[in-house]
């Protein structure tokens, strides 16, 4: 099978219904740190999980991702940055990076 995806569903309402409207797509990864992840739109769709570090804002405690995210929760890093951070901050960046993945993760078993 050929599978033709669309990235990042539930980034923005517009993005969101463009792609839920596509009908040669039978496949879509789905951000679950944004206010659109409406997903009882893609019914005819296979849909995984877009892990997502570089934006919007996390869903773990700010104060246990302290590294990845400004005060106000937002992701602070583009993906260079991420891994600059990563050569450097070998060990705390990992543990944040696994809270993190794992809150995404547990968000998106619940609206799946």
């Amino acid at each position: 099978m050929i599978y033709v995806c669309a990235d990042d569903y539930g980034i923005c309402k517009t993005a969101s219904q463009h792609i839920s409207e596509c009908s040669v797509l039978n496949k879509v990864s789905t951000f679950v740190n944004f206010d659109y992840p409406e997903l009882d739109k893609l019914s005819s769709k296979e849909i995984s999980l877009h892990l997502n570090f570089v934006e919007g804002k996390a869903l773990s405690d700010i104060k246990k991702v302290d590294l990845l995210v400004d005060s106000n929760g937002n992701f602070k890093y583009t993906f260079a940055g991420l891994l600059k951070l990563s050569l450097l901050q070998k060990k705390k960046f990992a543990e944040q990076i696994y809270i993190e993945t794992k809150a995404q993760i547990l968000s998106f078993k619940r609206i799946v």
